[in-house]
């Protein structure tokens, strides 16, 4: 089982889209934990309309706080042996969850599996991630936060830094490799990253330094 976390704020204009690359995954063995962190659009009421459909959709809500917290307060919930932290506005190619998780099935000592990605938006465009490997990866992060991770390796680090507003992601990613954690960069592009026009997402903020070119 994949727990898909999605922390929503003011999403109303993209979370259909998201949520329907998640339904046509070509796999099904998922959980969606979707919360609302204060939205001030009707983007709480989107998301009971399609848990209705949708039985796999559990739906949260609590006062804004930010991301990190809501994301942190949705996987208290979660059932499932991977987690797969999904922003509201990105999108998920059909065989992303497949093929990460049959990586990590593959190989028990893999914590974190990820693919190649595109950005989509405001840039249309591969995302040119470098290649993960250490030291390198302590001085820039290429790995994006809708990484699959292995739950218990997420447990034994103390999961997302509650304290952080920024590059929190990292952290724990460095946090999971320095325990011992195997990383997988799979080379095909399955990740669809969202760049607004407006620049107003908590993606095009936090990505400033991941996304240069």
């Amino acid at each position: 089982l994949i727990s898909i976390i999605i922390p929503c704020h003011n999403s109303a204009n993209y979370i259909k889209e998201t949520l329907l690359s998640i339904y046509h995954q070509s796999y099904q063995n998922f959980e969606i934990i979707a919360i609302d962190d204060g939205s001030n659009d009707n983007t709480l009421e989107i998301l009971y309309e399609e848990a209705k459909k949708e039985s796999r959709l559990k739906v949260l809500s609590q006062e804004n706080t930010y991301c990190v917290k809501a994301r942190i307060h949705a996987i208290q919930y979660a059932r499932g042996d991977y987690l797969v932290c999904l922003d509201s506005d990105d999108l998920l190619g059909i065989d992303y969850l497949k093929v990460c998780v049959d990586a990590a099935e593959a190989d028990k000592k893999l914590a974190i599996v990820y693919t190649d990605a595109f950005l989509f938006g405001a840039r249309n465009k591969p995302w040119k991630l470098p290649k993960f490997a250490l030291p390198d990866f302590l001085l820039q992060n290429c790995i994006y936060i809708t990484a699959l991770i292995r739950k218990k390796d997420y447990d034994a680090v103390g999961g997302f830094d509650s304290n952080m507003t920024f590059i929190e992601d990292w952290e724990l990613f460095i946090s999971i490799i320095k325990n011992g954690g195997k990383v997988k960069q799979i080379h095909q592009p399955l990740f669809y990253y969202r760049q607004r026009l407006d620049e107003s997402s908590v993606s095009n903020l936090a990505s400033d330094i991941k996304v240069s070119d």
